[in-house]
């Protein structure tokens, strides 16, 4: 019997590396067969690809892609990252085309939450609905806690006792300057929609000014705590290290994914973040910095932690955490989050989805709908786009000068190893690609498995496999 493939594509490393890789591992047991890597890397080789199950980080891509991915043969299943914490349900409903869900098979929901946004939006979906949790919140459960335990003991030595400051700003403070902003589909341009998200990036651009000057009086409040910033992947990180300046006990820190840091902090700060319920779920503390409130503050990420409108009220939180004066969460809380995540008890996310595409009615036909030549047409409109764009860095003045930043900035990118995607890319972006997609190595790869094997009593035994340009299998 053939095993069906699944498509894991991760479209930001630190983010979601580690919960791929684990959903991966729960596959490969259950008879599936799991590819995982970066998705421009997917992007360049889909034509060679077998039927599968592809998971997509959102239905907010461009439709050709998604489409593209449907003729191959494959099963789109969209697990929107973003669904759990929103700048509302409005903005984020009309992020989507309306055709968004043409070519989606089946939506993987987070909780109640979003399932019923979901079934309350207007949008045209004719397929399967499912509440199964997410892999990033596996991550976070006390089963867990053993796989960071010496991570989170290598920052506590070289940090000492800290805060963490995590920031959620990419849509005003973005790397690339078309990456920011709000973007809204073209039906929803209209002067409800154009208000709303000028509203918002107000808003938004209006705190982003207080966190920063948060930085330099919550250092000073906390001393000889250290506070630690971590900036949005998507984020500039310029403005964060001046703020920072030469604070001695403040730092901008931005090193593999944030799951050892949250759990490793004495309280997370933020506002509007979804770390606050990633801490929130790991038992760290959750302070919530909120000079303000606005009908733009995410009520969810509020809900477990104590709003501070100054340095002054955040110190005193920090003392009264210290003191013992604060619990847990309440039953309340508690229930909260199991209405928003439906997998912090019981079967672990990565396995509800796993039964949920194991069941016979899910069934894929691994003959592609797409023949022999129609594959290799599209196939070869790619290579050809490909050699027209490398042609460009050869011949032209722009291209000549990112050859030389290449070779400066990142000498381990190779020139030919990059996909027709990132040879369109400008040097900010291709700064923020080697942000978000560092190298991945069978090495690092193996560790990890040897720890989630460790922790969980399973998947003994399997390692994972390169097969071509950071596409890799589990065996």
């Amino acid at each position: 019997m053939t095993m069906p493939n699944l498509y894991l594509p991760i479209t930001s490393q630190p983010r979601e590396l580690e919960a791929k890789l684990l959903l991966a591992l729960f596959a490969k047991e259950s008879g599936m067969s799991p590819v995982f890597g970066y998705k421009s890397a997917f992007q360049s080789q889909l034509a060679s690809l077998p039927p599968g199950f592809f998971l997509a980080h959102n239905a907010r891509q461009k439709s050709e892609w998604i489409d593209r991915v449907r003729k191959f043969g494959h099963r789109v299943l969209v697990m929107d990252e973003e669904a759990l914490v929103r700048q509302s349900d409005e903005i984020f409903l009309k992020k989507h085309r309306q055709d968004a869900f043409d070519h989606v098979a089946h939506i993987l929901c987070w909780g109640e939450d979003d399932n019923a946004m979901w079934g309350h939006s207007n949008l045209d979906f004719s397929g399967g609905v499912s509440i199964v949790g997410n892999p990033r919140m596996d991550l976070m459960r006390h089963e867990m806690a053993p796989y960071y335990a010496a991570r989170v003991t290598d920052i506590q030595v070289q940090y000492g006792d800290y805060v963490l400051l995590n920031t959620n700003f990419s849509t005003v403070n973005n790397l690339t300057p078309k990456g920011g902003g709000v973007r809204i589909a073209k039906w929803a341009k209209d002067d409800r929609g154009k208000q709303l998200t000028a509203d918002f990036l107000s808003n938004k651009s209006a705190m982003l000014e207080a966190v920063l000057g948060l930085v330099r009086p919550l250092a000073d409040a906390i001393a000889p705590m250290t506070l630690l910033v971590r900036p949005h992947p998507n984020e500039d990180h310029t403005p964060w290290e001046r703020a920072v300046g030469e604070v001695a006990n403040a730092h901008v820190v931005f090193e593999g994914g944030v799951v050892p840091w949250i759990i490793g902090a004495r309280a997370l700060v933020h506002n509007s973040c979804t770390t606050a319920v990633e801490a929130a779920v790991g038992g760290t503390p959750v302070l919530n910095f909120r000079p303000w409130k606005s009908e733009y503050d995410n009520s969810l990420s509020h809900a477990f932690g104590q709003d501070c409108a100054d340095s002054a009220a955040l110190a005193s939180a920090l003392q009264a955490l210290s003191e013992g004066q604060t619990s847990g969460l309440s039953q309340q809380q508690k229930a909260l989050l199991s209405h928003h995540i439906a997998s912090l008890e019981g079967p672990f996310s990565c396995e509800r989805i796993v039964d949920l595409l194991c069941a016979p009615e899910q069934a894929i036909d691994q003959r592609s709908r797409v023949g022999f030549v129609d594959r290799m047409m599209i196939d070869l409109r790619l290579r050809r786009l490909w050699m027209k764009r490398f042609i460009q860095w050869y011949s032209s003045r722009s291209g000549r000068k990112k050859r030389r930043f290449l070779r400066a900035r990142f000498p381990q990118l190779s020139l030919h190893k990059l996909d027709f995607e990132m040879l369109g890319y400008n040097k900010q972006q291709l700064e923020l690609f080697v942000r978000q997609f560092p190298e991945l190595r069978t090495a690092d790869l193996d560790e990890w498995i040897g720890r989630f094997a460790a922790v969980l009593s399973r998947f003994k035994g399997l390692r994972a496999v390169k097969l071509k340009d950071n596409l890799f299998t589990i065996a």
